[in-house]
């Protein structure tokens, strides 16, 4: 905007630096299209690509087009510094988005390739790996529970269970209760329950910790899940083709015997 504060830092010729924070804006740039503005930012030689700041230091934009550096002082004889009044003239100064739209665009990265599958997981059973708790198998149906079940379980007794399969069921769960569950519990997927309330049904559980303190004790809890029959599919019938009959042997025609001769006539008497 028009006398918006101004401060250009840049390096021009014969100086190591230049920090010129007494420039304003003097002209928008509405008559150019706004592709550049003006501003009494007093640059030297040398300055033309110094950034633009506003009072907030945001950069908006980079000097291109200066005014002459000194100017002759006939009262005094001399040439001195160009000092530009803040209600007139000044230097061009491209706007930050323009420069942002000369510059070119760089092609997309390509994608990364996709990462290869993880191999199939290593097929596990459910175990009790340490601890009282109880495993029981009939058939298809199997059941894990906690120590004593369906007695109350014992103080200060725990246990690890591994493998324990997600299609699975909680058939009963009464655990001493307590808000953050911090006596007795059991601990699936980082969760720990207490109370009447247990894991939901199906959960993937992995690795499964019971605790239990030193005090109060409850009737436990008991998780059952069914296995798929585990028996082979019949055998396919056999493709071999089945051998022909074997065939009776061959018997020679039976032999004939020559006919007997006729029997001799006895001569009368």
């Amino acid at each position: 905007t028009f006398g918006q504060k101004l401060l250009m830092i840049g390096f021009p010729d014969g100086l190591p630096a230049k920090v010129e924070d007494g420039g304003a804006v003097t002209d928008t740039g509405s008559s150019n299209g706004y592709e550049f503005f003006t501003a009494s930012t007093d640059a030297f030689g040398g300055n033309s690509g110094s950034g633009v700041f506003d009072e907030r230091g945001t950069m908006i934009g980079v000097l291109v087009r200066g005014v002459t550096d000194y100017v002759s002082d006939d009262e005094r004889g001399c040439t001195v510094v160009n000092e530009l009044p803040n209600s007139a003239g000044g230097e061009g100064i491209t706007y930050v988005d323009r420069i942002t739209q000369l510059q070119p665009s760089q092609p997309s990265p390509p994608p990364p390739p996709p990462s290869p599958p993880l191999p199939p997981l290593a097929p596990c059973s459910v175990s009790v790996d340490s601890g009282p708790c109880s495993l029981t198998k009939n058939g298809t149906h199997s059941c894990v529970t906690s120590p004593g079940f369906p007695g109350d379980y014992p103080n200060d007794k725990g246990c690890t269970i591994t493998c324990l399969p997600a299609a699975n069921t909680v058939e009963a769960f009464d655990v001493e209760e307590e808000t953050s569950c911090q006596y007795d519990y059991l601990e699936v997927n980082g969760v720990k329950y207490c109370g009447t309330s247990g894991p939901p049904n199906g959960e993937p559980a992995g690795a499964v910790q019971w605790v239990s303190d030193f005090s109060v004790t409850a009737k436990g809890w008991k998780i059952c899940w069914e296995l798929e029959n585990g028996s082979s599919p019949s055998a396919p019938p056999s493709s071999m083709p089945s051998p022909p009959p074997s065939a009776s042997p061959m018997l020679p025609p039976p032999s004939t015997s020559p006919a007997a001769p006729p029997p001799s006539a006895s001569p009368s008497p």
